[in-house]
């Protein structure tokens, strides 16, 4: 670290800090730890902000930045999921899939508008997300790796079904948040949004400051046991606030929900940390100061949702 640098070495036994004793410890950690934080915590504001706003607005506001979101994941998707990606292949995947997706879910217009809905919308649009997100792939790789040599093309096959296979998975979390916002308002959806957000805050605090051993240190070293039974407890205690303050009629049944889905969205950032471990990076991009990327911000989101619609479908909702 720069601040802990001299401007020369020792000359003698004249110096303050003897030779073979590390130097005295300065501000300059403490201070950077600090503004790391107080960055994490803009980012986090800013981010909060935006978010809650457009989920209030609705509509079309909330769709497109829903879109947004996608395309920005699928773009950062890239780099971890395709072994040499440059620039022309990040451009086609993310601009061909974010349009396959976005037409496929032009089927839920009508009902975002107001306007009645197609039968079963949800399930169409992520079968046609799917399917088309298949066919898509040929082009991904192909044309420009394409070789008379069987393994080169069994490689180039195997890279853009990747690519393709693991980007899907997006669909049904960008369905559902569709989904539940113009279907179901948008008390829901930030609910959930309150749920995750308490998970991810009380684990890494609690981790930080309780310590002890790690939840998984071959997938990802600084989660903690300590870190997960808090964000557990803090995402259930805050889930329970919100669902007091929005009117719930079942409070031990909001609890639960909020319980599992905290859970869930667990599993969702140690699968992600998975990814990122073999792609061989440490966030999945960096466009959010002290945060990474957008992918490292939404993990436990997309992990969620799914589950979510399912149970608000069902009947199971936690206001």
């Amino acid at each position: 670290m720069a601040a802990l640098e001299q401007d020369s070495p020792p000359t003698g036994p004249s110096d303050s800090q003897p030779q073979d004793q590390p130097p005295a410890p300065t501000a300059a950690l403490p201070r950077r730890g600090f503004r790391d934080l107080t960055k994490r915590a803009l980012t986090a504001a800013v981010l909060l902000g935006i978010a809650l706003a457009a989920v209030w607005a609705g509509g079309l506001i909330f769709t497109l930045l829903v879109f947004a979101a996608l395309a920005l994941l699928l773009w950062e998707w890239a780099d971890m999921a395709l072994p040499f990606p440059d620039r022309t292949d990040k451009i086609v995947g993310t601009v061909g899939m974010t349009a396959l997706l976005a037409g496929a879910l032009l089927f839920m217009l009508p009902g975002i508008l107001g306007l009645g809905a197609l039968p079963n919308a949800p399930l169409w649009v992520f079968g046609l997300g799917v399917a088309t997100a298949w066919a898509a792939s040929f082009r991904l790789r192909w044309p420009r790796t394409l070789t008379p040599g069987a393994e080169q093309v069994h490689a180039s096959i195997g890279d853009l079904l990747n690519y393709y296979k693991w980007a899907t998975w997006f669909a049904p979390a960008i369905v559902a948040v569709l989904w539940l916002r113009h279907g179901h308002g948008a008390e829901l959806v930030i609910w959930l949004f309150i749920v995750i957000w308490a998970t991810d805050i009380g684990a890494y605090v609690v981790g930080r400051v309780v310590g002890g051993p790690k939840l998984a240190p071959a997938i990802s070293p600084g989660k903690t046991w300590s870190g997960a039974v808090g964000g557990l407890a803090i995402a259930t205690a805050a889930g329970v606030l919100a669902g007091i303050a929005l009117g719930s009629p079942d409070i031990a049944q909001t609890a639960w929900i909020a319980l599992l889905l905290a859970v869930i969205g667990m599993i969702g950032d140690l699968a992600q940390s998975a990814f990122k471990r073999a792609a061989g990076v440490k966030d999945s991009g960096s466009l959010l100061p002290g945060h990474g990327g957008v992918f490292d911000r939404l993990d436990s989101l997309l992990a969620a949702l799914p589950l979510y619609a399912v149970l608000i479908w069902a009947g199971k909702s936690p206001l």
